[in-house]
């Protein structure tokens, strides 16, 4: 999945993940842990999953009725974030 996202940012093309969560907040991505093993004989540690989620820019969303004004905003963002990068 990295590899395709880097490809993708090198084609210049905007990647947003929409993750649609749980509005109740049950059993949410932000929940999710998963554990890290470190070289030797070291017990894992054990971290949140959206530490190492691949997608640099990404969107929890618990409320669908928001999708169009959510999206909205993220492409407002990218638009400022490639506009600073131009100047």
């Amino acid at each position: 999945v990295k590899s395709a996202v880097r490809q993708a940012r090198e084609a210049n093309v905007f990647l947003v993940f929409v993750v649609i969560d749980n509005p109740q907040n049950k059993d949410s991505i932000l929940d999710i842990k998963v554990p890290v093993f470190k070289s030797g004989h070291q017990l894992p540690e054990i971290k949140p999953y959206m530490d190492y989620f691949p997608f640099p820019f990404y969107i929890i969303l618990r409320d669908i009725n928001s999708l169009p004004h959510v999206l909205c905003d993220a492409l407002r963002q990218w638009f400022e974030l490639v506009t600073a990068v131009d100047m």
